[in-house]
């Protein structure tokens, strides 16, 4: 089953001297296929477009991000997970470390805490929610 819903998107990074928030609101795909539940949408920032496919199976969340940016990481509780991360400047080694994650189907809300690891020095604590609205 396929519906259109309309989802928040709200993703706070608390760094050791400020802390950034973005709260975005979007319409996007949602499926359930094969006990897989996948969300897609679009981000516009700046007129770069960035698509976003988001799986969730088992306790295990995997984003993959393509347009402005290019990536795929992945979340689960208690897992840490580490990848080149392209920046301006060349690519970083980043990794991060979920603490913890939540998912409910109905009303869906996402909901994952984690931290980032920069060249294996800690540089933020984040949180990342989507919720339909």
């Amino acid at each position: 089953m396929i519906n259109r819903k309309t989802i928040k998107i709200t993703d706070t990074q608390n760094y050791s001297s400020h802390k950034d928030s973005n709260e975005t609101i979007v319409n996007a795909t949602i499926g359930i296929r094969n006990g897989t539940t996948y969300i897609k949408y679009t981000e516009c920032e700046d007129g770069l477009h960035t698509n976003t496919l988001i799986k969730i199976k088992n306790g295990m969340v995997m984003v993959k991000r393509e347009g402005a940016v290019n990536i795929q990481y992945e979340f689960q509780n208690g897992k840490s997970y580490s990848m080149m991360y392209p920046t301006p400047y060349g690519e970083m080694l980043m990794k991060m470390v979920t603490y913890g994650l939540s998912f409910d189907e109905i009303p869906l809300k996402l909901h994952i805490e984690y931290e980032i690891f920069i060249n294996d020095l800690k540089s933020s604590e984040n949180t990342f929610t989507i919720e339909q609205i």
